[in-house]
C-alpha cells in the first residue's frame, strides 16, 4: 500500500487501468535509492506474467535511477548460426580482445560502440548471422507504383488499370490525355479552397473543450 501522501488521483487513475487490464507489476524493489529515499518509480507492467521467466532491478551506478529488466519467454528460431557454437572458445576469445583499453575511455557512448565492436567481431566468428537466399526476388527500387503491384501479387490481389478515355471538367467534355490530366489536376488542386468556404469561422479556442484538469505529477512509493 501506497502512504496516505503519495495517494492522488493519477496513482488512482492507474490502479484502475491495472485493474480494468489485469495488468501485473513485475518490479518489487526500489528504483531509486539516496541517502534520504528508497522509491520504487520505475516499472513494468504485463498482462501475461507467466510468459516471462524473471525480472528485477540491477544497480548499475551510471544514472540514480537503476535498470529495470525483464526475460520475456519466446520460442523462436535463432538468427545466428550455432550448430557448431563452442560456449568455451568463445569466452576465450571475448577474454582475449583488448577489454582493458575501455578503461581509458571516458565517454560513455564511446565506451559502448568500443565494446560493441569488439564483442561484434568474436561473435561473427562464432556465431555469424543466417544467410537466407530467395529465389525469384523482385525488388521496387523506391517506386511506389512497383510496390505495390508487387504487393498485389503477393497478396493475391489482381491489379486492373483503369483506362480513362473520357472526362467531364466544366460542362467540357475532354478526350485528350493532356487535358484529361490537365482537368484531374485543377479539381484537385482547387477543390480544397472550395469545401474551406463552407467550413463556418468561429470564435472558440480549443481549450474550451478540454473539462478536465490533469496532474502534473505521478508517483509511486514503496
Amino acid at each position: 500500500m501506497l502512504p496516505a501522501s503519495f495517494y492522488n488521483a493519477n496513482t488512482q487513475d492507474v490502479l484502475n487501468i491495472t485493474d480494468i487490464y489485469n495488468l501485473k507489476q513485475l518490479i518489487t524493489e526500489p528504483t531509486r535509492i539516496t541517502p534520504l529515499s528508497s522509491t520504487l518509480i520505475d516499472v513494468i507492467f504485463t498482462n501475461l506474467p507467466d510468459n516471462t521467466t524473471c525480472s528485477g532491478v540491477s544497480h548499475i551506478g551510471i544514472s540514480d535511477h537503476s535498470l529495470i529488466y525483464v526475460r520475456v519467454y519466446r520460442k523462436i528460431s535463432s538468427p545466428y548460426v550455432i550448430k557448431n557454437f563452442n560456449r568455451n572458445s568463445f569466452r576465450s576469445d571475448i577474454l582475449a580482445q583488448p577489454l582493458d583499453d575501455l578503461k581509458g575511455v571516458h565517454n560513455p557512448n564511446e565506451m559502448w560502440l568500443k565494446w560493441k565492436t569488439l564483442f561484434l567481431e568474436v561473435s561473427d566468428v562464432h556465431a555469424p548471422l543466417r544467410s537466407k537466399s530467395v529465389r525469384g526476388s523482385k525488388t521496387c527500387d523506391g517506386n511506389s507504383r512497383k510496390t505495390w503491384e508487387i504487393i498485389n501479387e503477393v497478396t493475391g490481389r489482381k491489379s486492373e488499370k483503369a483506362i480513362i478515355n473520357e472526362l467531364e471538367f466544366e460542362d467540357n467534355k475532354l478526350t485528350d490525355a493532356t487535358e484529361i490530366a490537365e482537368g484531374f489536376n485543377r479539381f484537385f488542386a482547387e477543390i480544397s479552397p472550395k469545401l474551406s468556404e463552407n467550413i463556418e469561422d468561429i470564435d472558440t479556442c480549443f481549450d474550451e473543450f478540454v473539462n478536465q484538469s490533469i496532474l502534473a505529477t505521478l508517483v509511486f512509493n514503496k
